[in-house]
Formats: structure tokens, C-alpha cells, sequence
């Protein structure tokens, strides 16, 4: 054991030289000082990563400055023109001036709008008792042609005459509708046999007071028709004299002046408006792009496991502005986790530890990955495709994987033969199981 223990020493004293040297090479070729420990190359690192930083955020900051101030001359070259389109003197105005002249010429133009919208309200007020006044005229004209045809068809010459000749009609016909909608219940309720016969024959004589009180209740409601009809001639009256209080007016020529000031407003505020919406798309469209082509890696790698596990379902996991996640489907719908089912947001979430497990792999080390009953909630085709993935990533690091169903430690199998299964029942079980298979990577708990 001894002249083991010292071959061992010898071996790590060598490594141990071959070590020293490379790293004095690395920090020769690097151009750090010779007596610079590990510790204090990374704190030299640290600090020409963090004056990078400073500079570059220092950069940033100027642009910027110079962004801001190009656009606080553009804007002012724009309320320039604004201001001599308005009649204003822009010369000597800069800065507070400028703006204060700006506004005011703004506050104008507000109560322009102002007196431009109640012109125009008047205006849709008058076109609309216009209307209302032709379409009384027109209906009063019709009602006198057909009152005219009524009384030539009754034989009247008088409006009372025709009004009695009416009410014995009314009377007759509602009497007629009523007798024959109660036979038409009669025949439902009481059936064709020989047994609704008998009771039709009972009501044959019928219920007299009761058709004087239905009648009576008609006559209140002739009543209230002509109570309606008098306050329509009312309205119709009331028009007219509106109608000839406008045309007397004299304001008309102000008014077309005013019309036409406004519409000049409305070109110009509509074409800013266009200039507006062209820039936020280019905006949005830029935007998008960036998120879409610039994504992380972390987001990239789970993408692809996401679309992997779910069978091509769901494409590609996005970060919007923010920190909120969407993914998308494979028709370009957009979902945030919460809308997903229990089973599909947990495997959002898995493959999002996976492709950050991956992406650490990629910048530091492979480490253990350690998941408990990860496959509890998925359905047979979905836990099969994650068993597959794990697989696939036990290719570079170790996948431990705890379950108390026998059905998943099987699917794993399926997926992955090489897997070794350990039975918990105890940890002084396994580390003698290890033992037996030289497996010296377990040695605790």
C-alpha cells in the first residue's frame, strides 16, 4: 500500500508540474503577469470585462444623447413650420420660447375644433329635422289621398259617417277573429270525439258579457290611437316652424367659411396620423424580427425539445418585451403558459431546464441532472417522446431520473436499454450494489 500511495504521489506530482506549466503559458500567451494566482486572473478578467461594460454602456448613453437631440431638432424645425404656417414669427424663438409659442398656437387650434364639431353637429341637426319635415309632409299628403280613398270606398261624405261605417266593421271583424281563433281552442282543447262534441254543443250559446267587455276594451284602444295620431300632427307642426327658423338665417356664408377651415385641418392632422402609423409598424415589425432571429439559446435548444415532446405541435418558445413567454403552433397561433393544459405546462417548463441545463453544459460543464416523477402528468405518446429525450441527453451527462411507478421506470428502458435501474429500498443497499459493479461515483447520499 505504501509503494501504491507513492506511485499515486509521484503520478500527481508530474500532473501536478504539467499543470504549473501550462498555466504559466497560457498567462505568457495571454500577456498576464507571471506571479498571478488562478483567483487573481479571474478578478483581473472581472475587471477588463467590467471596464468593457462601462465603456460600452458609456457608448450607448451618447448615442443616445445624439438621438434625443436629433430628434429635439427635428421637432423644433417641424413646430417652426407649423408656427409660420400659422402666421406666427419664428425668428429668435429656441427652447422655452419656442414651446410656449408652439402651445399656445395648439390651444387655438383646439378651440377651433371645438367650434368646427358644434358646427357640425348643427349642421347633422338640421339635415335631420329636414328629414323629419319631409317625411311628415309626405305622410300627412298620403294620409289625405288614402282618407279621401276610404270615404269614395265606403260611401261616406263625412268623416263621423265613415267613423260609425268603421267601428261596426272593426267590431264585426274583431268579433269574427275572436269567434274563430275560440274555435280553433275549442277544437284543440276539447278534441273531435263524441265527448267534445257534447261540450261544443254546451257552449254554443255562448258568453254575451263577455264579448261586450272585449269590445269595450277595443274602444279604449281606438282611443289611444287617435290620442297618438294628434301628438304625430303636434311633432309634424313643431317641424315646421323649425324648419323656417333655419332658413332664415344668415350665418350660412360663416359657416362654409368655418367648414372649409376645418377640412384643411382634418388633410393636414390625417396625413401626420399616416406618418405616425407608418412608423409604429416599421416599429413592431422591427421588434418582432429582433425576438425572432436573436433569441437565446437557452430558448432555441428548448424550442426544439418543446416541438419534439409535443410531436411538432407547438414550434417555438418566444420571449416577448419583458420577461413574458408565449409559444407558438404550428399554424402561428400565440399562447402564455397559463392558457396550456397542466400536463403541457409542465413540459414547457421541463424542456426550459433541459435547454438551460444544455446551455450550461455548453459554457461551463455537463453537472447531474436529478428529475423526480417528471412523467406523472403526460399522456403515453408525450411521456415516450420525453423518455427518448432524456436519452438523448444522458449522451453527454448523467440523468438521474426518481419514480415510484413501475410503468415509467419500463418506458425509460424502451427508450433507453443502457439505463441502470436501482431499487431504493436502502442507501446501505445500493452502495453495496455499487460497490459489487465498481462504480466508485456513489460514495454518499
Amino acid at each position: 500500500e505504501e509503494k501504491a500511495a507513492a506511485e499515486r504521489h509521484e503520478r500527481e506530482r508530474r500532473s501536478l508540474e504539467t499543470v504549473e506549466k501550462r498555466w504559466a503559458q497560457w498567462k505568457e500567451k495571454a500577456g498576464l503577469p507571471p506571479a498571478l494566482s488562478p483567483a487573481g486572473a479571474l478578478d483581473f478578467l472581472r475587471e477588463v470585462r467590467s471596464a468593457r461594460e462601462s465603456l460600452r454602456l458609456r457608448d450607448e448613453k451618447r448615442r443616445e444623447i445624439e438621438a434625443a437631440q436629433e430628434e429635439r431638432r427635428s421637432w423644433e424645425k417641424g413646430a417652426r413650420e407649423l408656427l409660420r404656417e400659422a402666421g406666427r414669427k419664428t425668428e429668435g424663438l429656441d427652447g422655452d420660447e419656442l414651446l410656449a409659442a408652439f402651445l399656445e398656437v395648439r390651444k387655438e387650434s383646439e378651440e377651433d375644433s371645438e367650434i368646427r364639431r358644434s358646427l357640425e353637429k348643427l349642421r347633422e341637426e338640421i339635415s335631420r329635422l329636414r328629414g323629419v319635415l319631409e317625411s311628415a309632409v309626405r305622410r300627412e299628403a298620403e294620409g289625405r289621398r288614402e282618407l279621401d280613398s276610404l270615404f269614395a270606398e265606403a260611401g261616406c261624405d263625412s268623416e263621423s259617417a265613415f267613423r260609425e261605417r268603421l267601428e261596426v266593421f272593426r267590431r264585426r271583424r274583431e268579433l269574427r277573429r275572436r269567434i274563430e281563433d275560440r274555435e280553433r281552442q275549442i277544437e284543440v282543447r276539447l278534441g273531435a270525439d263524441l265527448q267534445g262534441g257534447k261540450l261544443k254543443a254546451e257552449l254554443a250559446a255562448g258568453k254575451v258579457e263577455a264579448w261586450r267587455e272585449e269590445v269595450s276594451e277595443t274602444e279604449t284602444l281606438l282611443g289611444e290611437l287617435e290620442k297618438k295620431r294628434d301628438d304625430l300632427l303636434l311633432e309634424l307642426h313643431e317641424a315646421r316652424k323649425a324648419r323656417e327658423e333655419l332658413e332664415k338665417s344668415a350665418d350660412t356664408v360663416t359657416i362654409e367659411t368655418e367648414k372649409q377651415g376645418l377640412c384643411e385641418a382634418l388633410r393636414l392632422v390625417l396625413r401626420k396620423w399616416r406618418i405616425l402609423s407608418l412608423a409604429e409598424g416599421l416599429v413592431e415589425e422591427t421588434l418582432e424580427r429582433y425576438v425572432r432571429t436573436r433569441q437565446p439559446a437557452v430558448l432555441a435548444d428548448a424550442s426544439g425539445f418543446f416541438s419534439a415532446v409535443t410531436g411538432g405541435r407547438y414550434e417555438r418558445i418566444v420571449q416577448r418585451r419583458g420577461k413574458e413567454l408565449e409559444v407558438i403552433d404550428g399554424g402561428g397561433g400565440v399562447k402564455k403558459p397559463e392558457e396550456l393544459s397542466r400536463g403541457t405546462a409542465e413540459q414547457l417548463y421541463l424542456c426550459l431546464r433541459l435547454g438551460l441545463a444544455r446551455e450550461f453544459a455548453r459554457r461551463k460543464c455537463a453537472l447531474p441532472l436529478v428529475l423526480d416523477d417528471v412523467l406523472v402528468n403526460f399522456d403515453p405518446a408525450r411521456a415516450r417522446a420525453l423518455a427518448e429525450l432524456l436519452s438523448e441527453f444522458s449522451l453527454n451527462g448523467q440523468v438521474f431520473l426518481f419514480t415510484c411507478h413501475p410503468a415509467t421506470a419500463e418506458l425509460v428502458l424502451e427508450a433507453a436499454a443502457k439505463a441502470a435501474v436501482w431499487e431504493l429500498d436502502s442507501w446501505e443497499g445500493v452502495l453495496e450494489k455499487a460497490t459489487r459493479e465498481k462504480r466508485p461515483e456513489i460514495s454518499s447520499p
